[in-house]
């Protein structure tokens, strides 16, 4: 999403997010005319039933490495999914 520059991760009920919260890395390889301008887009894409006729899927916003505070109050990041999150557009 352009206006969060947020990555839009869907998931499917064989799996999908769990593998893209394991490696320190993750690549991922975005075609540039799906990239939506911002969460009202993401609402009418997701309610799209030529797109997801079964409605809409489980999704996670990755924009960043994961961050806590709940321990003592002391913020901690990196507690799980990539360290480093790399995008590569093609057209």
């Amino acid at each position: 999403m352009a206006q969060t520059g947020g990555l839009v991760q869907l998931a499917s009920p064989q799996g999908g997010r769990l593998l893209s919260l394991l490696p320190p890395l993750h690549v991922a390889l975005l075609h540039a005319n799906a990239i939506l301008p911002d969460m009202a887009a993401l609402a009418q894409a997701l309610a799209d039933p030529s797109r997801f006729p079964q409605g809409p899927p489980a999704l996670a916003l990755i924009s960043g490495p994961s961050k806590t505070a709940d321990i003592e109050g002391i913020m901690i990041r990196g507690v799980h999914g990539p360290g480093r999150l790399e995008v590569v557009l093609w057209s």
